[in-house]
């Protein structure tokens, strides 16, 4: 994701130098870092504490910052004269995924990746109702502020959108009544059912296979999945066998 920045730079003879510091999503300094402006040939390399300088021009510039494992970040910034201090930037890298998947960021690396888990139905004759059977391992704290994930697909951003991706909150279910060919019945279902949904975000990062999606959980603690074509929603509940089997799963995390 691009970041709009205002540098004023003095003009002192030679052309102006930014400085660049390049560092992982969690700060750490990434050493033997490429970076270079957009449209020029010039390749500057990172050292051990991750920064580089790098030769400008008066006008609006384009520095991008990549390195094998990590995909590539861009700034855009003005340069302008006539101002004493010179300027520094910093790009953040996130680790490119080994695999297609959703993987939480976290406060600290590595990535925490969101297993699928299959979508259990249970029920009677005339009412089902569907859900996971089984609790996330992966847990994101709560006091990290928006939550960030990333998501590995061959999908466009437009595909995603006619997938229907949706982020729901998800209540445990012990039981509950149903109809049954003789009347209601109680049915034990044992299984976490979609609650209500949460908005996000997706922004496509410098990469054509990455996406970032961004959102911000209710403070408490809770169960949450994603989840396609909205299979989680128990109106959909009779239209899960319609489904190949590589649809009937959710990834789900638990917020704490």
């Amino acid at each position: 994701m691009s970041t709009a920045l205002l540098f004023l730079l003095v003009a002192c003879g030679g052309p102006p130098e930014v400085k660049v510091q390049v560092q992982d999503i969690w700060s750490k300094p990434i050493e033997g870092a490429t970076v270079y402006r957009e449209g020029q040939l010039d390749r500057y390399t990172t050292d051990s504490n991750g920064n580089a300088t790098v030769v400008a021009e008066v006008g609006e510039i384009f520095v991008l910052a990549g390195k094998d494992g990590y995909i590539k970040e861009l700034s855009r910034f003005e340069i302008v004269e006539d101002q004493e201090d010179i300027p520094s930037v910093t790009l953040k890298l996130y680790p490119e995924p080994e695999e297609v998947g959703f993987f939480a960021v976290g406060n600290k690396g590595p990535y925490m990746k969101l297993e699928p888990a299959v979508i259990k139905a249970v029920g009677t004759e005339m009412t089902n109702v569907h859900g996971l059977q089984d609790s996330p391992k992966v847990n994101i704290p709560l006091n990290q502020g928006p939550v960030r994930v990333v998501f590995n697909t061959k999908l466009t951003k437009e595909e995603i959108s006619r997938q229907n991706l949706r982020l729901s909150k998800l209540r445990f279910v012990e039981s509950t009544e149903m109809t049954g060919l003789l009347g209601p019945v109680s049915v034990g279902l044992n299984l976490w059912v979609a609650d209500s949904d949460v908005d996000f975000e997706v922004d496509r990062l410098q990469s054509k296979d990455d996406y970032l999606i961004t959102f911000t959980l209710p403070r408490e603690e809770g169960v949450y999945a994603f989840h396609a074509q909205g299979i989680l929603d128990p109106s959909k509940a009779s239209e899960l066998d319609k489904l190949p089997d590589e649809l009937k799963v959710a990834w789900s995390f638990k917020a704490k």
